[in-house]
């Protein structure tokens, strides 16, 4: 039980991508990922699934996806692979980038980041291999629990797996997103600027090394 609603939290699946698609270009309105399209951004979800580096977990509520959170320690792979996979995404673009110049600015920053990561807050230790990747929450589910339950999941699952540290990067101006983190024990660390103009903050969380199985 989360809130008033009761949430169930299950590990994402390649079948979850549709529905995933949809949230997130909801939660993104008149962003990147809804100019796109759910199409285009199921084949994210798609490749998450499939990736064996990554895993992630989905929260339903009556059975419908109401968030979701992705962790990965080949975050450049993984997009890579939804870019290549997803032909339509090339055309739509451009076809968006002809009538908006905003917009192909705005792609090309992110095709950049994709192709050539920040490699000097890698090099540095500014973000450590496991990263949270994204994580949303449906907004007629915000303010019930719901990140809060994702959040416990994904760390719980980066402990098991034997994970030193998990990070991820935020912008440095999403107070509700920043305020989350914090209260999970999430220290701010560096922040770079993308090329977009935009500033990061990056953050990262210690974990303790994994509990001894039993042998029986």
């Amino acid at each position: 039980m989360a809130g008033d609603i009761r949430i169930d939290i299950q590990p994402l699946k390649g079948g979850d991508a549709d529905g995933l698609a949809q949230l997130r270009v909801a939660a993104h309105e008149g962003g990147l990922p809804a100019r796109l399209g759910a199409g285009a951004v199921a084949a994210y979800f798609r490749a998450a699934a499939a990736d064996p580096d990554t895993f992630g977990f989905v929260a339903r509520a009556g059975g419908a996806p109401v968030g979701y959170v992705l962790c990965t320690t080949a975050a450049v792979r993984l997009q890579r692979a939804a870019v290549r996979s997803n032909a339509s995404l090339w055309l739509r673009g451009a076809a968006i980038a002809l009538r908006d110049p905003a917009f192909l600015r705005a792609a090309g920053s992110r095709l950049a980041s994709i192709i050539r990561p920040n490699q000097a807050a890698l090099a540095t230790g500014i973000e450590p291999s496991l990263r949270l990747l994204d994580i949303a929450v449906a907004a007629d589910a915000r303010q019930h629990g719901v990140g809060r339950a994702l959040m416990q999941a994904a760390v719980q699952k980066a402990h098991d797996l034997g994970h030193p540290e998990i990070g991820l990067s935020v912008m440095a101006d999403n107070g509700a997103a920043l305020r989350l983190y914090e209260r999970f024990g999430f220290a701010p660390g560096a922040r770079y600027m993308r090329p977009d103009g935009a500033t990061v903050q990056t953050m990262r969380l210690a974990l303790g090394p994994p509990a001894a199985s039993s042998a029986f």
